[in-house]
């Protein structure tokens, strides 16, 4: 594995097990497997990061809102958190083409903060179970890339676990319903957070962005048509004279 000696930007790349990736999916991939290493060792030896970090709809309610981001970066299973790098990286590599490193890394940490908000507010309208709960995995944000990707390129093919040939949309189903088949094996407050970030990623790509939302919110209220940028200026135009050929 090498890495390039001074990296300008999240768009410039690394090299693992000779394949190419964009800096900002090796940073998600490294924080995620750092993280999880330390939460699993000090579940071991007395350490108790793992029940400060953790999606806790009581505790972010009474002020521990950095669990909206830090909940997403944790996974104790050792096969699940190599699954879940790699998928970070190989579709997070296309999305980086797409869309460039910064707004990949914003969608991903936009996606974990969105999410947990809205399992606390399930929570808080009664569901005991989810109020109560304790969720550190990075799963919903992973299957929420899945959707994502997978709905970009619907004719891409790749091998499911490295043996079976699916489609991109293909994919999309096998997601979706291997989730349904799993919350009704182990409980559907337990992966209420994996259902709700597969549902803003769909939305994000169908355009229901923040900066969506904030234009809409602009023209219900007026402000659209008040704003103006400060940099430009009208141009008084007199009667009979010919008009200007720049408008500033």
């Amino acid at each position: 594995m090498s890495f390039m000696r001074t990296p300008r930007s999240l768009n410039d790349t690394f090299v693992l097990f000779g394949a190419r990736f964009p800096i900002a999916t090796g940073l998600l991939g490294g924080v995620t497997l750092l993280a999880s290493l330390i939460g699993a060792f000090g579940s071991r030896n007395g350490l108790r990061l793992l029940g400060h970090v953790g999606l806790a709809p009581d505790l972010i309610a009474s002020g521990e809102v950095w669990r909206l981001l830090t909940w997403s970066f944790f996974d104790l299973d050792a096969l699940s958190l190599i699954f879940a790098i790699l998928m970070v990286l190989f579709f997070g590599r296309d999305l980086c083409n797409s869309w460039g490193g910064r707004r990949f890394l914003l969608f991903y940490l936009g996606i974990s903060a969105a999410t947990a908000l809205c399992v606390c507010l399930v929570g808080w309208l009664g569901w005991g179970a989810v109020w109560r709960g304790s969720y550190y995995t990075s799963w919903p944000v992973v299957e929420a890339i899945t959707i994502v990707w997978a709905t970009m390129y619907p004719s891409r093919q790749l091998l499911l676990y490295f043996v079976l040939p699916v489609g991109g949309q293909t994919l999309v189903y096998i997601t979706v319903i291997g989730t349904l088949v799993f919350a009704f094996l182990h409980g559907f407050d337990l992966f209420l957070p994996h259902f709700v970030a597969m549902g803003l990623g769909w939305l994000y790509l169908r355009g229901f962005s923040p900066q969506y939302w904030w234009l809409r919110f602009k023209l219900a209220t007026g402000l659209a048509g008040r704003w103006r940028p400060s940099h430009l200026r009208a141009v008084d135009k007199k009667d009979g004279a010919e008009p200007p050929r720049w408008l500033h």
